[in-house]
C-alpha cells in the first residue's frame, strides 16, 4: 500500500469510492452532492491538501484536509480494504502536512448514532478526544481533538 499526495488525475478513482461510501457521508446524497464534492476534492487536490492510499495502483481510501483550520474534513476507506491500516497510515501521513504547534480537529458520528461506533472508536484510537457536540449537513455530529 502506498500513501500519497492526490493529483488531479486521480479524481476518477477517487470519486468510484466516495460513490461507494457515500452513504455513510451526510450531504453526499444526491447526483448534485457529489457533483459539488468532486469540485471541492479537485480545490483540496491544488492545494496539495488531499492524501489517498492506492493498493495495486487503485484508490482504496481518501483524505481531504485544511492546513489553515488544522482539521480532518473527509476521511473514508473502501469497505473491502479496511482494517489494513490505510487510515492510519493517511492520518499519519497528514500529521506531517500541518503545523505542529496546533490541535488538530475531526467531527464524525455522536455516541450512539447508527454506524458511528467505527469511526469513534479509531479516532479514540488515534489520540483524538470528544469535544464539542454540533451539526453538519444538517446531521449531528460531534468534533474530536487531538492535542499537541
Amino acid at each position: 500500500m502506498q500513501i500519497e499526495t492526490g493529483r488531479e488525475a486521480d479524481i476518477e478513482q477517487w470519486m468510484r469510492l466516495v460513490a461507494k461510501v457515500r452513504d455513510a457521508f451526510p450531504g453526499l446524497e444526491t447526483a448534485e452532492a457529489l457533483r459539488e464534492h468532486r469540485e471541492a476534492v479537485l480545490n483540496f487536490m491544488g492545494r496539495d491538501s488531499a492524501i489517498c492510499a492506492k493498493a495495486q495502483g487503485k484508490i482504496i481510501g481518501a483524505l481531504l484536509f485544511s492546513k489553515e483550520a488544522s482539521e480532518i474534513c473527509f476521511l473514508a476507506v473502501d469497505p473491502d480494504h479496511r482494517r489494513q491500516h490505510a487510515a492510519e497510515r493517511m492520518v499519519a501521513f497528514m500529521m506531517t502536512q500541518l503545523d505542529p504547534r496546533r490541535d488538530v480537529s475531526v467531527t464524525t458520528y455522536r455516541e450512539g448514532a447508527p454506524g458511528g461506533s467505527a469511526a469513534r472508536a479509531f479516532y479514540r484510537r488515534m489520540g483524538f478526544t470528544e469535544g464539542e457536540l454540533t451539526e453538519e449537513f444538517g446531521s449531528p455530529v460531534q468534533r474530536f481533538i487531538f492535542r499537541r
